[in-house]
């Protein structure tokens, strides 16, 4: 028999600057009489901050050997356990961007996309040792604009 316990909890904490591009460009029609449009856009930013990870696991294994009767039943127990709590400054680079399709009016669009935003290096992911990657989210997107006069 053997069983294992993992914990773990990782966060990151940080601000920085942000660039921004987004464009609207018309396909068909005019805004005043009902209009499709792409619109697309990209952002760059780089993040500083800290980065905190704590981690545990252990293992156990358990082997049973030997006759019932005779010699009898002997167990022999073997385990591993590791715990690790880390907190680091970081500088997170993120990339992102979007292309959605708009059906604008004079003061309202409704729009239907995709986006994707990338962190590189954002989260600790190791359990024994440091090991960081690349966090993404990413999927699509509706959105509903309504502007005033």
């Amino acid at each position: 028999s053997s069983a294992t316990s993992l914990r773990r909890y990782s966060d990151l904490r940080a601000i920085g600057p942000s660039l921004s591009l987004s464009n609207t460009t018309g396909l068909w029609g005019q805004p005043a009489d009902g209009q499709l449009a792409l619109d697309w856009g990209a952002n760059v930013a780089v993040l500083f901050g800290r980065q905190k990870v704590s981690a545990s696991y252990s293992t156990v294994a358990r082997s049973h050997y030997g006759l019932f009767g005779g010699g009898g039943l002997h167990t022999r127990s073997t385990g591993n356990a590791a715990h690790r709590t880390e907190s680091r400054r970081v500088t997170v680079p993120n990339l992102g961007g979007f292309a959605a399709l708009s059906y604008r009016f004079t003061n309202a669009k409704l729009s239907m996309g995709y986006r994707a935003d990338f962190f590189f290096g954002a989260m600790d992911r190791g359990l024994d040792t440091r090991d960081t990657g690349t966090t993404g989210f990413h999927g699509p997107f509706g959105k509903i604009s309504i502007g005033f006069p």
